[in-house]
């Protein structure tokens, strides 16, 4: 009996991987940030989802929620971390921006 539930526990997790990943692809699609594009951004920036959730002022919970594909990267947001990793604007801008 355990080994049935045990295995239908790992089916529902299989599940929910594909659905997450499913709206990542549809997420994709549309034009805002995949949960993958997400974490490759913050670990070049050198950032923890801890840290960047400090850092974007979004809490650590939303950041993994990004991470994991639990919640779709806004808009905005995507901008500002795609401008990041191209180069186009610092860090140091963002933050002399939010010290005005």
């Amino acid at each position: 009996m355990a080994q049935v539930q045990s295995g239908a526990t790992n089916m529902a997790k299989k599940q929910r991987v594909r659905s997450l990943a499913a709206r990542n692809r549809k997420t994709s699609l549309r034009g805002t940030m995949a949960a993958s594009e997400y974490r490759e951004i913050i670990a070049k920036l050198g950032m923890s989802q801890e840290g960047a959730g400090e850092w974007l002022k979004i809490g650590k919970r939303t950041s993994q929620g990004y991470a994991l594909g639990e919640y779709p990267v806004p808009g905005p947001m995507g901008i500002l971390l795609r401008l990041l990793a191209a180069g186009k604007i610092s860090v140091k801008d963002i933050e002399a921006a939010h010290d005005r």
